[in-house]
């Protein structure tokens, strides 16, 4: 007899692997999404899912998120949480893709490792419901943790699935994760943690930042750039990244575009600095000696630093004083 399907987004934390096996357990065949982004992705510390599923009885399918993940970024209907995460907004786009693998499947439903009150913004019942509602997933999305805290799904209501092995998990805590997992013979699962960079208060800086001087030209390089290096704005519009050691520089100046300004100590190591907007002279001079700041010569009353479009071999090379310390911090985004 061939087995039910079920979609599953996977995280790779202690709550996804437990509504995983939770499904498994009802002997569903289980298609199991993992999504990556350009600010999060699958989590090296996850255990293997065979450790916890039977074999033969899943597959594991990632999924790129990029260009419509940039375009949410850029205007979430939900709005932001505590730093720059849409976590509703992202849900649901996540959410929307399960929907439409279950469709082109045949699956019975999708489920998720939610729990009801876990996270403030995305796992309140009614912030729940919208993600049900906005994806198009009404009554097909499982919450097997917390699924008797909510109103039943249709597989519930059919008896696709006994509604009565599923759980009542609320909260925060994590203590009856814990014991179910125990229990169940889980060992060895990650610590929890989000690991998305849009809840990370220095990266949420980098990305404000961009978004309100930047918005109409963001791409995926702009957010590959927010990762690395030190970054000043030197008004709206006009920023810099400074490398901190060859690998960034490397980093940076592949992340460049051609309409981006490179700068560079002439006599001496230092560092690599991009630069972006219509920078005007006043622009050349500071960015120049903030250069000369981060440099081996920065000791020096004067700098020759060299200012260059990215992939253009003429540059105009000119004295600077390095940048003081207040000037700096007035300008460091992070």
């Amino acid at each position: 007899m061939k087995k039910k399907i079920a979609i599953g987004l996977y995280s790779g934390g202690l709550d996804s692997i437990l509504a995983c096996k939770l499904i498994a357990e009802e002997d569903f065949y289980l298609i199991l999404l993992q999504y990556k982004s350009p600010v999060f992705g699958g989590r090296e510390d996850s255990l293997q899912l065979s450790d916890f599923l039977p074999s033969g009885g899943f597959r594991l399918q990632t999924i790129e998120m990029r260009e419509e993940f940039i375009a949410m970024l850029q205007s979430p209907k939900f709005g932001y949480g505590k730093n720059m995460n849409p976590c509703l907004d992202c849900k649901i786009l996540m959410a929307q893709k399960a929907r439409q693998i279950m469709i082109e499947n045949r699956g019975s439903f999708v489920f998720t490792g939610e729990v009801v009150g876990q996270r403030p913004m995305s796992q309140r019942k009614d912030a729940l419901r919208i993600i049900e509602r906005e994806s198009g997933l009404d009554k097909h999305l499982l919450r097997p943790l917390s699924a008797q805290l909510l109103p039943p799904t249709l597989a519930e209501e059919r008896g696709v699935i006994n509604r009565e092995k599923l759980l009542n998990i609320s909260g925060r805590s994590r203590k009856r994760q814990k014991e179910l997992a125990e229990k169940k013979g889980i060992t060895g699962y990650p610590n929890s943690s989000g690991g998305c960079l849009l809840t990370d208060k220095s990266f949420s800086l980098r990305l404000k930042s961009i978004l309100y001087n930047e918005k109409a030209r963001i791409g995926l390089e702009d957010l590959q750039l927010l990762k690395v290096g030190r970054h000043f704005s030197l008004r709206p519009g006009v920023k810099c990244i400074v490398g901190r050691n060859q690998t960034e520089n490397e980093k940076i100046l592949s992340l460049g575009r051609e309409s981006d300004w490179v700068f560079k100590v002439t006599d001496g190591p230092g560092p690599i600095t991009l630069a972006k907007g219509s920078l005007q002279e006043d622009d050349f001079q500071w960015i120049a000696s903030i250069t000369a700041r981060y440099s081996d010569l920065k000791g020096e009353d004067r700098v020759f630093v060299k200012r260059q479009m990215k992939g253009k071999t003429i540059g105009f090379v000119f004295p600077v004083r390095p940048a003081t310390e207040e000037f700096l911090e007035k300008c460091k985004v992070s």
